[in-house]
């Protein structure tokens, strides 16, 4: 693109443009979206959607001129053929690329009327048309003008090369749709096994993984007469969520990289082709992270702890911190331990009571309230739980969290 500057007008890079324009607009998004977000555990998924954003931008440029280079090969053995017809009829070389710089040929019409004007201007045919096949920037179109240039040179008869190799041209490019319709069920295995990895991806994270926190372990004591009876200490198995999670989008985001290139590879032949796939895998990879694998369901983290607590042990289980963006009522709770035990042919469901652990930073400044029966979240805030089985049949939730200025990463 050509701009005035300074009263010289300079050419700069059209993909120069395109990357400051996105900066712009992720440097809003990131301002305006993303920092407000920024301790809350879609955090992560945002930062990864903003490069993204960013790297869209040399991809979309790359990858049209992949398209356009492609087309041109699609529209060249036409030219030829054009070319070879209208020499036959008794013009000049010269005088025939005149003639076809004429007609149509798509994004190759552009190079062609160049050509034509190399040779009104007196170049030599041979620079001429070698220029016409560096602007191209094709290697098939570089290839094929280099036996054009060899044959006109020789003398030979120039139309019946030109319809040669204008057939060869057009044999590989049918080779290649031959290729990629044959390939393309391979392509779709490729995105069969990513999709596999995702939904692996939301058992291990989602189903599996909030099992370990709740495992119950006791501490054991002895009386006299050598009975064991349950220590009044507190099982504490804390596992953080948030760092697997994120390993775990790192993984796919990586997987989503090869996966995306091999299928431009299979498919197509070119690894500029998988960028496309490379894009759709990562997209799908950070869209099912942020709406499926980040978001945590407290009533699901403490009703599995409470399903797992027999219900005449005194004992304790530190949830760790979680995301709360909605209200938590021990209904919901005792109705979600209710179903989580007939699973397991269980079917007495404690009482649920919540109270305010001490400190309660998100209590203190207003954010949180704690009520017997509820948690009534009026701003969305890092709260934690601390699961207590009174004995007695009575679950005592304490809600608890620090305070927003308080040092420390918060995590979920």
């Amino acid at each position: 693109m050509k701009v005035k500057i300074g009263g010289r007008v300079r050419e700069i890079p059209e993909i120069l443009i395109y990357l400051v324009v996105a900066l712009g607009v992720v440097a809003l998004l990131h301002r305006f979206v993303v920092s407000p977000l920024a301790d809350t555990p879609y955090y992560p998924s945002l930062v990864l959607l903003e490069f993204l954003i960013l790297s869209l931008v040399p991809f979309l440029y790359v990858y049209r001129e992949y398209t356009k280079i492609r087309e041109k090969e699609r529209y060249f053995p036409q030219f030829l053929k054009d070319l070879a017809d209208v020499q036959r009829s008794g013009l000049s070389l010269v005088q025939a690329v005149y003639n076809v710089s004429e007609h149509h040929y798509g994004p190759l019409t552009e190079d062609v009327k160049r050509l034509a004007v190399r040779l009104s201007w007196g170049v030599s045919f041979e620079e001429a048309f070698q220029k016409f096949a560096k602007e191209t920037k094709s290697r098939l179109i570089a290839s094929a003008v280099l036996i054009i240039l060899e044959a006109f040179s020789s003398g030979g008869k120039i139309a019946d090369i030109l319809d040669t190799v204008a057939a060869d041209i057009r044999t590989t490019h049918e080779l290649r749709e031959e290729r990629k319709a044959r390939f393309s069920p391979f392509v779709g295995t490729i995105y069969v096994v990513f999709l596999l990895s995702l939904g692996l991806a939301h058992i291990l994270l989602n189903v599996l993984l909030p099992e370990i926190p709740v495992l119950p372990t006791f501490n054991l004591n002895f009386t006299a007469g050598g009975l064991p009876t349950t220590g009044g200490g507190p099982s504490t198995v804390s596992v953080q969520e948030m760092p697997f999670k994120i390993l775990f989008l790192h993984l796919l985001i990586i997987q989503a990289i090869v996966s995306g290139l091999l299928a431009g590879i299979v498919g197509e032949g070119s690894l500029t082709a998988g960028l496309k796939h490379v894009f759709v895998m990562g997209f799908i990879a950070v869209v099912f992270f942020q709406l499926v694998i980040f978001p945590v369901d407290p009533v699901d983290r403490i009703g599995r702890a409470i399903g797992k607590m027999p219900g005449t042990f005194n004992m304790s289980i530190d949830l760790g911190e979680y995301y709360v963006e909605k209200n938590i009522t021990a209904q919901a709770i005792e109705d979600f331990v209710r179903d989580y035990r007939r699973n397991f042919g269980r079917t007495m469901v404690p009482e649920v009571r919540f109270q305010e652990d001490v400190p309660c930073g998100p209590c203190m400044e207003g954010l949180v309230s704690v009520k017997k029966d509820m948690v009534v979240v009026k701003e969305p805030t890092y709260l934690s739980f601390r699961v207590v089985n009174n004995g007695d049949g009575t679950v005592t939730v304490f809600v608890g969290g620090r305070l927003e200025n308080a040092p420390g990463d918060k995590g979920a």
